[in-house]
């Protein structure tokens, strides 16, 4: 029995020490099921927020990708092209209007793609007209523009489509532009500008035919207004040479300084009318200046020699290319006004200069001088500058606008005009023109009046012309200069007087009958059978009658007729026959 009790207490030991084994086991258990548990429901309560904020995520992304296609389908519905370039300036969105204004013939894109070579490919393309003279260039330009935005810029495509250029930055540092169509506003804007062409044209055409017509007016009316007036200076000048008490000499010297007035400014006025209206032909040839010098001093000497001055010419064997007849008006301008304003006792002197492959044409002068500021303002019309103690004494009296011819002359020539004065010392007054080949021309350096002057006596003067006051005028005049005068209202007239060849023959163009002076000319030298120096006397400035008397070899001289001008020509005439 003892043995079976220590048996059965060694069991219950050994029961009772599983026991708590066991029971240390349960409650071990029952620990790592309760963090079990609390991990569990942790993981489904994350599993709950993480589901909930990835529904949220999905909803947020659902509704930005919506945003964005909305946002797309906006930028793709707007007329506008639209471009949006990063920080980097990088093409991050475009629309199809801009991909089809800009983007069509560059080619595939592959990647990103800076701005600047998308331009670039535009450029070299042939798509803009702006950048085909030029690509980088246009290239260069337009970066310019777009990388400091500022005022829309306008940009020509090659198919004839206009774009304005309008871009922004945005805060992140990238560029928004947008590109308008204005191709309708364009060509409405040329449209416009056509019409307001056309307009000015018309009305241009409208105030040419003006022009022509006043000056076809003036021509027209020239002969019947220079026609009295030649006549009453002749009769003036024949006045002159008369012996008259001091009285009678002051009033005729007057009467015919203002018909000398009248007579410049009737003249200039038509010379300026024809140059505005175009109808001054030009006709550049190269000429020698030798003879053109000769002519204009053997022109002058008598007016120079009546005012005390020396007038000098230095030879010349150049040649030079211009409008003979415009170069010659250049210079007689430049003469005139040298003679009329210089004191008695300076000199003239008429030359020129090589300058380079030109040369310079001039006249200078010892007179009073320009002041600085005014050698612009004496080339517009009726601007004359004229000495205080002239202008008491009745000396230097223009119309102001002989410079003015001189400048119109010169522009149509393409001449430059050159002007230095000196207060006090004298000016020179030039034109530049361009060199010819050398022309070996003699030309007396000094003219000498006084021998002209003295060929005029005893001559025979055959004078025709169908208004019988201008007749009686020059018969008088002639034979004030100590010469036989014949004269006549036609050709036979003269011829059935003349008992002896004349000996020169001063003729009118225009004669009865529709007669002219270049044939009352021949007639009269196939009677003499001989080649008679004659000078054709006219109120008519034509071109036409200018060509007629140098074909036929006749001098031309325009009414009014000024005394001293016709005398040297009369004298220079004699003095070649003898």
């Amino acid at each position: 029995m003892s043995d079976e009790l220590a048996a059965l207490r060694h069991e219950n030991a050994k029961l009772r020490r599983i026991n708590e084994v066991l029971m240390d086991r349960v409650e071990r258990s029952m620990d790592y099921q309760g963090n079990a548990f609390s991990l569990f429901h942790t993981a489904i309560l994350l599993e709950s927020k993480v589901r909930e904020r990835t529904r949220e995520l999905e909803a947020a992304n659902q509704l930005a990708e919506e945003t964005r296609s909305f946002l797309r389908e906006a930028i793709d519905s707007i007329s506008e092209g639209f471009i949006l370039c990063d920080a980097e300036d990088r093409v991050a969105l475009t629309n199809d209007n801009y991909r089809s204004m800009w983007m069509a013939g560059i080619g595939a894109l592959e990647g990103p793609l800076l701005y600047e070579e998308l331009l670039r490919r535009a450029a070299l393309s042939g798509a803009v007209q702006d950048a085909q003279d030029d690509p980088e260039g246009w290239v260069a330009w337009r970066l310019v523009c777009h990388r400091s935005p500022g005022e829309p810029v306008v940009v020509r495509m090659a198919d004839g489509r206009w774009f304005q250029i309008s871009e922004r930055r945005t805060r992140d540092g990238g560029i928004v532009g947008l590109h308008t169509d204005i191709t309708e506003l364009k060509q409405s804007e040329e449209r416009r500008f056509e019409e307001r062409a056309q307009s000015l044209r018309q009305a241009k055409l409208a105030a040419d035919e003006a022009n022509q017509s006043k000056t076809r007016f003036l021509a027209a009316a020239s002969h019947d207004l220079l026609q009295p007036l030649n006549a009453a200076r002749v009769f003036a000048s024949a006045l002159i040479d008369c012996r008259l008490p001091p009285k009678s000499r002051s009033l005729a010297d007057s009467t015919l300084a203002a018909l000398d007035s009248v007579d410049e400014l009737l003249t200039t006025l038509l010379d300026i009318s024809k140059l505005d209206a175009g109808m001054q032909p030009i006709a550049r040839a190269d000429f020698a200046l030798g003879p053109l010098l000769a002519t204009l001093a053997e022109e002058y000497a008598l007016q120079a020699q009546a005012k005390g001055l020396r007038l000098t010419v230095m030879p010349s064997s150049l040649g030079l290319r211009s409008d003979p007849k415009l170069f010659g008006r250049i210079l007689r301008n430049y003469l005139s006004n040298a003679i009329r304003y210089t004191p008695p006792g300076g000199r003239v002197l008429l030359g020129c200069r090589r300058q380079g492959d030109n040369l310079l044409v001039g006249v200078w002068d010892s007179g009073p001088g320009i002041p600085t500021d005014k050698l612009d303002e004496i080339f517009e019309e009726f601007r004359r500058l004229t000495p205080k103690e002239d202008a008491e004494q009745g000396r230097g009296r223009g119309m102001g606008l002989g410079l003015a011819i001189v400048r119109r002359a010169a522009n149509m020539l393409d001449h430059r005009v050159v002007v230095r004065s000196s207060l006090g010392k004298g000016s020179l007054f030039a034109v530049q023109v361009p060199r010819a080949a050398p022309m070996a021309v003699p030309v007396p350096e000094t003219v000498t009046p006084p021998a002209a002057v003295a060929r005029l006596d005893g001559a025979l003067v055959a004078i025709i012309d169908n208004d019988r006051d201008i007749l009686d005028g020059m018969r008088s005049l002639i034979e004030g200069w100590g010469c036989q005068a014949v004269t006549g209202a036609t050709a036979d007239a003269v011829l059935a007087q003349l008992e002896r060849s004349p000996d020169i023959i001063l003729a009118d163009f225009h004669l009865d009958e529709g007669a002219i002076g270049t044939d009352a000319v021949a007639l009269l030298r196939r009677a003499a059978a001989a080649e008679l120096p004659a000078v054709i006397i006219t109120a008519d400035y034509s071109p036409e009658i200018q060509d007629l008397c140098t074909e036929t070899g006749c001098h031309l001289l325009t009414k009014p007729v000024r005394r001293a001008k016709l005398r040297s020509l009369v004298a220079h005439l004699l003095a070649d026959r003898a």
